[in-house]
């Protein structure tokens, strides 16, 4: 079967936190630090600069929504709070900025989304003025938390997220590098934290959790277990402010899940030795891939050892994180822990896919603008934003424009990705979408793709509607495919069924263009494939499956309509070859049965539709079926 699209499914997730499966805990030895106790307060930076009077930051005007301000703005203001000197002054700018509420607090609703390289995410504030930067200059002002699993796999990797193509440039560019202390197996009852410079980290149970002493079935022989803890930082402020601790869980403290697809695992460099071999002889490397795989009850991990205090002297070769049950039961095997890893640069041994030598993790990071902060505007006068759903309907043309008039392929997506249309590699994804009510969104399919009405080259940018339907129609009430595409009912009422979702400002700029379509009915000749010329339309299904999907459907069962199929235009760039498995994630047309503008040329009364991410053949055409229309800008 052919996969089109496929939808991101979010849903809230309770944060019922326990210790879980995760796997052998070694790491890179950096410089060891005494414990500190998860109450104790924040220290003050050492440096202090000016502080503005009523908190404002220079080029950042302030915003309704957390997700409004692009990547470069939030680190100008992580940056001024951390010049503030102390976290009363911070905070101030926080709540300036409208990145807490009224009283300093964060309630979970201080969201941003992430177009990452292959699909989209989301990073929530967690906390004010906590971490310490690594270059001393003080307390890095946010600090913020991926609420989707950014990727499967060791926790511990975290750190290396910034080596794959995972992150958009916009972000990776304004990461900040903070110390974090972590307590790796050989110093467990010692309780000495090993301190590390990062830029992402997973949390440790005391940053979610709070302090340790709080912990279960602690006794005199699992004392230490509460020192080692309390060793891995403090609690930030959302997870205090939402009631968590280790005790009870909070109904207020929720997360979204979304399984990202990202992968990042220890990979034997030379496939001729066993797992342990390769091990031994450091013949291994991290690697990373984009894969989605379902339907697993993924653990969300620590950075922690999970410790048990009614058997202390069991072995530490579990990590620990979040439960995704409704109960407090550790989840963990002893007899189940990797081979021991002799090479100091890989914190865990090898693993595949299963669930319980792979957790999800939600790293952590802080921001810091980049010494090369260049300005945020182009010649167009369109100021670059971090995603396509952060310009206006208005911007988008003007872009289009830009990239119409490029000179070649190259050249439009060089464009494309200048304003951030695209991931780092030039490849559209299912992040490459804007909003156009809260339902229904439109994503970017092809770039210079359709031909202009008016003679004047290529539409910029072509966008399919897709994640929930604006009507429900039939193609043709009579029950007719005579006349195609041109001659339907479906065509002539498409413009008025879904005007009502169109705002003004997308309708204003909307290009017509012209479309291939089989406008004769039942028929084995080419020539009845004619253009029509268009401002809302359904894809062919050639646009959609490509020439690859077609020979496949209708090789061996219509060969003499093959042709007529395939002329109805050329496949969407999102579409094609590797760009297939991003759309896996998503389900843009929510799974049920779709119109295409494509006629059955081999029996009357039916056109072809698809169904989720499948083909889904000749349907009558006097039912009523969802439309996913496409326009241009």
């Amino acid at each position: 079967m052919h996969k089109l699209n496929v939808h991101l499914k979010k849903g809230a997730l309770c944060g019922v936190l326990a210790l879980a499966l995760g796997s052998l805990v070694v790491g890179n030895v950096a410089a060891i630090v005494a414990p500190t106790p998860a109450y104790a307060a924040s220290k003050k930076s050492s440096k202090k600069s000016k502080k503005t009077k009523d908190g404002s930051v220079k080029g950042v005007k302030v915003k309704k929504k957390v997700d409004k301000y692009t990547w470069s703005e939030l680190a100008k203001i992580s940056d001024a709070m951390t010049k503030s000197g102390s976290r009363k002054a911070a905070l101030k700018i926080a709540k300036k900025y409208k990145l807490c509420d009224k009283k300093g607090k964060l309630d979970g609703s201080q969201t941003k989304k992430v177009a990452l390289n292959d699909c989209e995410s989301s990073a929530m504030i967690v906390g004010f003025y906590h971490d310490d930067l690594s270059d001393g200059s003080g307390k890095a002002g946010i600090t913020w938390q991926f609420t989707d699993c950014l990727y499967m796999g060791n926790p511990l990797y975290a750190s290396h997220v910034t080596d794959f193509n995972i992150l958009p440039s916009t972000l990776k560019d304004c990461l900040a590098t903070v110390k974090k202390n972590t307590v790796y197996r050989d110093d467990a009852k010692a309780s000495q934290a090993t301190s590390e410079d990062v830029q992402l980290w997973a949390p440790s149970a005391t940053e979610i959790l709070g302090d340790a002493s709080e912990m279960k079935n602690i006794n005199r022989d699992s004392e230490w277990m509460t020192k080692s803890l309390n060793a891995e930082g403090t609690q930030y402020d959302y997870y205090e402010a939402a009631g968590m601790n280790w005790t009870s869980d909070s109904q207020d403290c929720e997360f979204t899940l979304s399984d990202s697809g990202y992968w990042i695992e220890l990979v034997k460099t030379d496939d001729g030795l066993s797992d342990q071999k390769a091990l031994e002889q450091g013949k291994v490397k991290l690697d990373s891939s984009y894969k989605k795989i379902n339907g697993f009850d993924w653990k969300a991990g620590f950075r922690s050892i999970y410790y048990n205090p009614l058997t202390p002297d069991a072995g530490l070769d579990n990590l620990g994180g979040y439960s995704y049950d409704d109960d407090y039961a550790p989840v963990y095997d002893e007899t189940d822990s990797p081979a021991s890893n002799n090479n100091t640069s890989w914190p865990t041994g090898l693993y595949d896919y299963s669930t319980d030598k792979a957790s999800a993790v939600m790293p952590m990071f802080c921001l810091t603008s980049p010494s090369d902060d260049s300005a945020d505007s182009d010649s167009t006068g369109v100021a670059v934003q971090d995603n396509v759903n952060g310009y206006s309907w208005k911007d988008l043309k003007s872009i289009a424009n830009e990239i119409a008039a490029a000179q070649d392929d190259s050249a439009a997506i060089e464009i494309a990705k200048k304003y951030h249309l695209v991931g780092d590699d030039g490849n559209l994804s299912s992040a490459s979408y804007k909003s156009i009510d809260d339902d229904i969104n439109a994503y970017i399919v092809g770039f210079n793709h359709d031909d202009r009405s008016d003679g004047k080259g290529k539409a910029g940018i072509t966008f399919l509607i897709a994640d929930a339907s604006p009507a429900k129609l039939a193609m043709n009430k009579d029950g007719s495919n005579m006349g195609g595409w041109k001659d339907s009912d479906l065509r002539k009422s498409i413009r008025t069924e879904v005007n009502w979702c169109l705002p003004q400002a997308l309708k204003s700029n909307i290009v017509r263009v012209k479309k291939l379509s089989n406008n004769a009915g039942v028929t084995t000749d080419p020539s009845s494939v004619t253009s029509t010329d268009e401002t809302v339309w359904l894809p062919s299904m050639m646009e959609l499956i490509g020439k690859d999907g077609l020979e496949e459907e209708f090789g061996s069962l219509e060969p003499d309509q093959l042709a007529v199929y395939e002329a109805e235009g050329t496949q969407y760039a999102a579409l094609q070859g590797d760009n297939d498995t991003r759309w896996t994630g998503y389900d843009g047309f929510t799974g049920n049965n779709a119109w295409t503008r494509t006629c059955d040329a081999s029996q009357s009364g039916c056109f072809l539709i698809y169904r989720g991410n499948d083909f889904g053949g000749p349907w009558d055409t006097n039912d009523e079926l969802n439309i996913y229309p496409g326009f241009c800008l």
